[in-house]
């Protein structure tokens, strides 16, 4: 038999004293259990403990990394707007060299990276894994762009020595728009929009409003105002060095034969005369009489 234990109870002085029998077995169970229960708080006291200190610990952390990632931002974008820039002056660079007649610039074979997707990684990978990344990536785009950046103030300082000898051959390069408008059809073989077949299209069309201005392009002498055919009313500026624009489908000619005109000066206005189906303006640039693509040497 199993020893068993008497429990009493006294609840007051004057009450009548309570008493139950508890077997050991019982007791140990009891006791296992409170053990168990003690166990359990405490280990429960330390981990809410041990994570509140984690937590604390990693607030710096967290903090660090928002403004790190903020600071990656500003960063990407200021890097991306370089390069945007960068990319305009190499392009202008590349235009005003074929005017001067000076050798094309090497290819630029440098790429800056991408700064993207990285920024959302969690707290611990960006702490341990992901932040020397970035810096080493953002250097190294940096370094490209400052290579890039100096390769192209050598270029603008190579073009400022030409201009000095050229101002001449400049002012008589056709280099702004004639007019503002929208690129309707390109220089080069197009399908004609009156009988379907594909031609060889001369210059550029730019679409307009009735009676825009049209300016000349650089300082010339006009050599042709009237109407010539399927151009309608037409202006014909010589520019010396070769250079000839003309200027087809206008509404009102202003300039006149032997007019010397400037670079900016409006010379007539644009219309829908001759073979149009609408009012634009046809511009041609011809190099010693052949055409070329006016677009190659628009720089505004």
């Amino acid at each position: 038999m199993p020893e068993k234990y008497t429990i009493m109870v006294v609840p007051k002085a004057t009450s009548k004293m309570r008493s139950c029998k508890v077997s050991e077995k019982a007791i140990q169970i009891s006791m296992s259990v409170l053990i168990v229960c003690v166990v359990a708080v405490g280990l429960f006291t330390y981990q809410f403990f041990s994570y509140r200190s984690r937590a604390n610990q990693l607030m710096p952390l967290r903090m660090n990394y928002n403004q790190q990632k903020v600071r990656l931002q500003t960063i990407s974008q200021t890097t991306a707007n370089l390069k945007k820039d960068i990319d305009r002056l190499e392009k202008f660079n590349r235009k005003f060299r074929v005017i001067l007649g000076l050798p094309k610039m090497e290819e630029n074979i440098q790429q800056v990276s991408g700064m993207g997707g990285g920024l959302e990684e969690t707290l611990i990978e960006f702490a341990q894994k992901r932040e020397h990344e970035f810096i080493n990536r953002m250097q190294r785009d940096l370094n490209d762009l400052s290579l890039q950046a100096q390769k192209q103030q050598d270029n603008l300082l190579e073009l400022s020595e030409v201009v000095e000898d050229k101002k001449s051959l400049l002012a008589s390069t056709p280099s702004i728009w004639p007019t503002r408008g929208w690129l309707t059809s390109s220089y080069g073989y197009r399908n004609s929009p009156f009988t379907g077949q594909r031609e060889m299209h001369k210059g550029i069309d730019i679409a307009t409003r009735f009676n825009q201005p049209v300016k000349a392009p650089a300082d010339g002498v006009v050599t042709y105002a009237g109407r010539k055919g399927g151009l309608g009313k037409v202006i014909v500026v010589e520019h010396g060095y070769g250079y000839s624009t003309r200027f087809g489908h206008n509404s009102r000619l202003v300039a006149k034969v032997g007019d010397r005109v400037k670079r900016g000066q409006i010379i007539c206005y644009v219309g829908n005369t001759g073979r149009s189906t609408g009012p634009h303006l046809h511009y041609e640039l011809r190099i010693n009489g052949v055409p070329v693509n006016p677009f190659n040497y628009l720089l505004n």
